[in-house]
C-alpha cells in the first residue's frame, strides 16, 4: 500500500490526511512501521538522514511556500522534486495581514489607540486613498493576491519582480535599475518575494536611501530580505513612518534585539499566513493525485532559480 511520511508536530495534520487519503497509509515520524512503502514525504524541518534513507520516496511536499527547512538537509537526493505549499487560503491570510498593515498606518490606528489609553476625543482627517500608493515587491501566488487586495480599496499599486510580467491596472516593474525608479513613489512597500541570492538583503542601504519621506515598510517576504543594521540606521534618516516585520532570519526574535526597542517597528510573530491543515490537505492531495496520474507536478522548487 501507498505510504505517506508525516514529519510535522501538528497532529491535525492526521486527521485531515486520513479524511482525504483514504487509500494512502500515514505514517507520523518517528514511528515508522513500513518505510520501502512511503512513497511521498509532507514535512517541516525534517530531522537530518530521515528523507535519504527511504528507498521508494518519490515527491517531498512542504509545508511552507518555502523549502529552506527542507534543503538543510543534503542528505536528500537532488533527483527527488520539492514541491512549495500552494494554498490559495494562505495567500488571502497573507493579504489579509498585508491590509490590515497598511490601514493601520493609513486610518491613523496608533495615534487613535494612544488616544484611548488617555481617554482624548481627537478627530481624524481622512486620507484620500487614490493618492497613496503601494508598492509590492514580488508577483507570484502571494504578491498577485496583495495586488488585489489593494486594488480593490482603491489604492494606487505598482509591483516590481525578478522578470516582467504584466497585471491588469498594474504598473510592474522588474529588474535592480527599475527597482530604484519604483521605490520613490511607493507610500507603502510591501516584500513578498521568495529568498534567492539575488534577493537577499534587497531592503539595504541603497534601497532604503530611495524611499519615500514618511513611508512604510512592511515584510512578510523573509527575515533575510532585510539588511537589519541598514534599517535601524536608516528607519529616522528617510524617515520611514513605520516598519513592519513579521519574519526574522532566526525565530522567535531574540529579548535583546533592537527592533523590540525601535517606537517605528511594530514586530508580529510570523503570524500573516499560517498554513492551515484544514486547507492546505487539499494542495497535497492534488500534489498526489497528478504524480499518480501520469501528470506533472505543479509548484516544484526550482533549485537553480532559488524558488
Amino acid at each position: 500500500m501507498t505510504s505517506l511520511l508525516l514529519m510535522s508536530d501538528n497532529i491535525n495534520w492526521l486527521s485531515e490526511l486520513k479524511a482525504h487519503l483514504p487509500n494512502i497509509f500515514i505514517q507520523h515520524y518517528p514511528e515508522i512501521t513500513k518505510a520501502n512503502e512511503i512513497e511521498f514525504a509532507l514535512v517541516w524541518n525534517p530531522k537530518k538522514g530521515v528523507l535519504a534513507k527511504l528507498p521508494n520516496l518519490k515527491v517531498i511536499f512542504s509545508i511552507g511556500a518555502g523549502v529552506d527547512h527542507i534543503l538543510r538537509d543534503e542528505s536528500i537526493p537532488k533527483e527527488i522534486p520539492i514541491i512549495r505549499m500552494s494554498d490559495p487560503f494562505q495567500y488571502k491570510m497573507v493579504a489579509e495581514y498585508a491590509l490590515l498593515t497598511v490601514l493601520y498606518v493609513h486610518r491613523n490606528i496608533e495615534t487613535i489607540s494612544k488616544n484611548n489609553n488617555k481617554k482624548v476625543w481627537t478627530e481624524q482627517t481622512a486620507a484620500y486613498t487614490p493618492e497613496y500608493t503601494v508598492g509590492v515587491l514580488g508577483l507570484g501566488n502571494i504578491g498577485s493576491v496583495i495586488v488585489d487586495k489593494m486594488q480593490s480599496i482603491g489604492f494606487s499599486v505598482l509591483g516590481w519582480s525578478r522578470s516582467k510580467k504584466n497585471l491588469d491596472g498594474v504598473e510592474t516593474f522588474s529588474g535592480f535599475r527599475e527597482l530604484e525608479t519604483m521605490l520613490p513613489r511607493c507610500d507603502y512597500l510591501i516584500c513578498a518575494l521568495p529568498l534567492t541570492q539575488e534577493t537577499k538583503g534587497i531592503i539595504n542601504k541603497a534601497s532604503l536611501s530611495l524611499m519615500k519621506k514618511d513611508s512604510t515598510l512592511i515584510n512578510i517576504g523573509r527575515g533575510e530580505h532585510i539588511e537589519e543594521e541598514a534599517l535601524l540606521s536608516y528607519i529616522d534618516k528617510v524617515p520611514l513612518k513605520k516598519v513592519f516585520l513579521d519574519v526574522f532570519p532566526k525565530e522567535p526574535l531574540e529579548k535583546s534585539h533592537s527592533f523590540w526597542n525601535h517606537p517605528k517597528i511594530f514586530v508580529t510573530p510570523h503570524m500573516a499566513g499560517e498554513v492551515l491543515p484544514k486547507s492546505a490537505v487539499f494542495a497535497v492531495k492534488k500534489g498526489i493525485d497528478r504524480f499518480q496520474n501520469g501528470e506533472p507536478l505543479e509548484n516544484i522548487y526550482d533549485r537553480k532559480k532559488g524558488y
